[in-house]
Formats: C-alpha cells, sequence, structure tokens
C-alpha cells in the first residue's frame, strides 16, 4: 500500500513539474509573439517601410523557433492533448504572426506542413506526435484574414490600392476554403463569421477606392480644361 502511495505521489508531483515548465516555456513564447505583434503594428503607421520592418522581425522569428522547440520537447509522449490547453491560444497567435509575414512576402497562404516544420519538437520524428495542429492552424488564419482587412484600410488610406485589391482577393479564397469545411469545433464556427465582416470591410474599402478615383479623375479633366482655356485665351 505504502509503494503505491509513494508511487502515485511521484507521479503527481513529476505532473505539476511538467506542468509548471509548460508554463513557463509559453510565456517565454508570448513575449516573442508580443514583439513580433508590435514590430507589425508599426505597419500601419510607415507602410512604406514595410520591408524594413518585416526584415526587422527575421531573429524574432528564429527565437520563436527555438522556444516551440523547447516547448514541445517537455511534452512526454503520447500526452499531447493533455497540457495542450495551456498554449492552444499562444500556438494560434504565434501561427498568425507567421502566416501574415509570410503573405506580406510572398502573397501566399503558408501551408500547415509549412509551419509544422517551423515549429517542431526538437527530434522531427516526433514532428507527427506533436506540433501545430490543425486548429492552430486555422484559428490561425481567421486571425489572418481579420488583421489583413484592417491592413486593408491603411494601405488604403496611403494610396497603395493594388495591395487592397490583393487582400481582397486572398481573403475570399480564405473565406472560399472554410465553406468547404465541415467545422465541428464551435469556436472555430464563431470565429469563421467573422470572415463575411472582414469581406464586407474590403467591399467597403473598394466602394470608397472607387469614389475617390472618380473624383480625381474628375479633377484631372476639369484642371486640364482650364489649362487649355487659359492657353487659348492667350
Amino acid at each position: 500500500m505504502e509503494d503505491v502511495l509513494l508511487k502515485l505521489t511521484e507521479n503527481f508531483e513529476e505532473e505539476n513539474s511538467t506542468h509548471e515548465q509548460i508554463i513557463n516555456s509559453v510565456k517565454e513564447i508570448k513575449v516573442i509573439n508580443a514583439q513580433i505583434d508590435f514590430l507589425l503594428e508599426k505597419i500601419h503607421s510607415k507602410p512604406n517601410e514595410m520591408n524594413e520592418i518585416l526584415n526587422q522581425t527575421k531573429e524574432f522569428q528564429e527565437t520563436l523557433q527555438q522556444k516551440y522547440s523547447s516547448l514541445f520537447d517537455l511534452i512526454p509522449k503520447g500526452k499531447y492533448y493533455k497540457y495542450y490547453y495551456l498554449w492552444k491560444a499562444t500556438g494560434s497567435q504565434s501561427v498568425f504572426l507567421i502566416a501574415i509575414i509570410h503573405w506580406f512576402e510572398n502573397k501566399t497562404l503558408i501551408t500547415q506542413e509549412t509551419v509544422k516544420n517551423l515549429f517542431h519538437p526538437s527530434n522531427k520524428e516526433d514532428i507527427s506526435q506533436i506540433g501545430i495542429d490543425l486548429e492552430n492552424y486555422l484559428f490561425g488564419l481567421i486571425q489572418l484574414s481579420n488583421e489583413l482587412s484592417r491592413f486593408a484600410g491603411t494601405f488604403a488610406s496611403h494610396g497603395k490600392y493594388q495591395l487592397v485589391q490583393e487582400i481582397q482577393n486572398f481573403l475570399n479564397v480564405i473565406y472560399n476554403g472554410f465553406k468547404c469545411l465541415n467545422l465541428k469545433n464551435d469556436d472555430l464556427r464563431r470565429r469563421f463569421d467573422t470572415l463575411k465582416y472582414d469581406l464586407k470591410r474590403l467591399e467597403s474599402i473598394q466602394t470608397d477606392i472607387h469614389k475617390l478615383k472618380g473624383f480625381e479623375t474628375f479633377l484631372e479633366k476639369n484642371f486640364q480644361e482650364k489649362d487649355e482655356m487659359e492657353i487659348d485665351q492667350k
């Protein structure tokens, strides 16, 4: 009986230790997430410096990969989902950050496989059991859509109309892709609904752009006619 109790105590202490180590590891990841997010927010005020800002995130991306490797190494084999709740939201945030950087640089959607290969345990043979799962990836993509719709407003106000069009095209692809999924996760279904508002926001921005272009054309035409009249009078 004493041996059984002793074993239970040892298991309990071991699980508590693992739990605390994972929590501390996730805190470190949250710090890196925040640092990358802080840099990306600068694009709203300095869109013409976007490439320089993206380059500044490189160092933090590398650190993020190292932190995830350390985190996943802490998770005992076969107990991934036992501790999953401790870093679920943080993982989705990391996916979003990497996905939006990838989109700004390549104008393409980063795949789940690419993300899994970026964030993995030190032993790559464990990737199939431990790593960024589909739920993390999908939540990250929804946040990607939400944030790109915000950036579209910034780009429109700075005359980057082609970039706005590219964002709208991309979000339409994301939305249609999600419509093909049979989402059984209630949180995912609710978050998916926000994509509709992202698209409506883009439509509104595009309407404003068309109005602005029409107004600019009107002014240009009138100034041109005025100049021609002044030349004729001379």
